[in-house]
């Protein structure tokens, strides 16, 4: 999940609370907040050697054609740089609006940078997210002596390897979700890895996590 935005006033989000915002992935890694998923709100930008579209023809102006072209063009045995990624704001209109997104990107076409549970190593597809983002995150995991983990089940392979480096002794480990799961995760993980101690619970979203922090 990621901060979350509403025009109502009884719900903020992360800027709200902490003033920060995030306009490149090392705005997250300088909170201490890491997504090692990707997420919904970050791009890839298309590679060199993909098929440029000729937007003085009508035709593959069209919305359509260009995500159409970027479905067929995103899984060649080519990797997509990480360097190519854009942030837009959860709270910025024109993520919302996908042919404002198509203009962050000279009006082609992106691929969209979040692994999917079912592709969670697959990190070779994209270059360098690796080494920037899980890499780090396994320096934050070493030094942590709190770990929050934000509307995440924790039952891949990424989180339970991430655990596996924390070093320091009495972790403390606070989850928040939006299901009822939340108790028999911390039960689950406190069982799985030793250095960990239970901190609190809130299941009730990321809006209202932050609000209450």
């Amino acid at each position: 999940m990621f901060p979350i935005y509403s025009c109502k006033p009884e719900l903020v989000g992360y800027k709200d609370v902490f003033g920060r915002t995030f306009h490149n992935v090392k705005d997250y890694l300088d909170s201490n907040y890491i997504k090692p998923h990707g997420s919904v709100n970050w791009f890839l930008g298309r590679r060199t050697t993909d098929r440029v579209l000729n937007l003085e023809r009508k035709f593959e102006f069209d919305t359509l054609v260009r995500i159409v072209t970027a479905v067929e063009n995103m899984y060649k045995s080519d990797s997509i740089e990480f360097a190519s990624h854009r942030i837009i704001e959860p709270d910025d209109r024109n993520l919302y609006k996908i042919d404002n997104i198509l203009r962050e990107f000279e009006d082609q076409y992106f691929y969209p940078l979040i692994f999917l549970p079912l592709i969670i190593k697959n990190y070779d597809f994209v270059s360098g997210f690796s080494s920037e983002i899980i890499q780090r995150a396994k320096q934050f995991f070493q030094q942590a002596t709190e770990i929050y983990l934000i509307g995440y089940g924790a039952k891949d392979d990424i989180i339970l390897d991430l655990l596996k480096e924390i070093q320091q002794p009495e972790v403390k480990l606070h989850i928040a979700n939006t299901t009822n799961s939340s108790a028999a995760l911390m039960k689950s993980l406190l069982n799985k890895f030793s250095l960990l101690e239970q901190g609190s619970i809130n299941d009730k979203g990321f809006s209202n996590f932050v609000s209450e922090y």
